[in-house]
């Protein structure tokens, strides 16, 4: 009964071992597609995953991000509703500010930052950093630096200055 105990284990461990491999692929794809806004891809690989238990939030999260690349804004709205009190808060926001660059209107980033920072006392700089974007979106390049004068120290990364300095630089051309 020993060896059988051993092996039963064995075949345990290797199990999970694909499982967590599996998960990795399976997020993999999905943020490769939510970048390439292959939503219908996407909702293809979620009746897979589904089928298969392998459903989370942060999946769905994704699946929100590639909405919002495709411009399919009621179902990155109804997805979000659905993740902004979820434990993928932290993707869901981010992915939704990006709405504020596609539809160049910088206060849907704006609003989602002041909720997220409400929530969490602070907010992603992927956040900050679309909400410039969403700004150069419109031409508004003065209130780009303004707005980068009143992140908070720990946002005013290396990365947020280089994209405020290049964002910036564009008014000029």
């Amino acid at each position: 009964s020993t060896s059988s105990t051993s092996s039963s284990k064995k075949s345990k461990l290797a199990y999970s071992d694909s499982g967590n491999g599996f998960e990795q692929t399976l997020k993999q794809a999905h943020i490769h597609l939510a970048a390439s806004g292959d939503y219908e891809e996407m909702l293809e690989l979620q009746r897979f995953e589904e089928e298969y238990g392998f459903v989370n939030d942060s999946f769905k999260a994704y699946l929100m991000s590639a909405y919002v690349s495709a411009s399919k804004e009621e179902d990155a709205w109804r997805l979000f509703d659905e993740l902004k009190n979820s434990p993928a808060d932290p993707i869901a926001y981010p992915s939704m500010a990006k709405l504020a660059v596609v539809k160049k209107d910088p206060r849907i980033s704006l609003r989602l930052i002041k909720e997220y920072n409400q929530k969490h006392n602070t907010y992603p700089i992927a956040m900050a950093i679309t909400h410039m974007q969403a700004l150069a979106a419109v031409g508004k390049y003065d209130d780009i630096r303004t707005y980068f004068a009143t992140l908070p120290p720990r946002l005013k990364s290396n990365r947020a200055f280089r994209v405020m300095k290049m964002l910036v630089a564009r008014k000029r051309i």
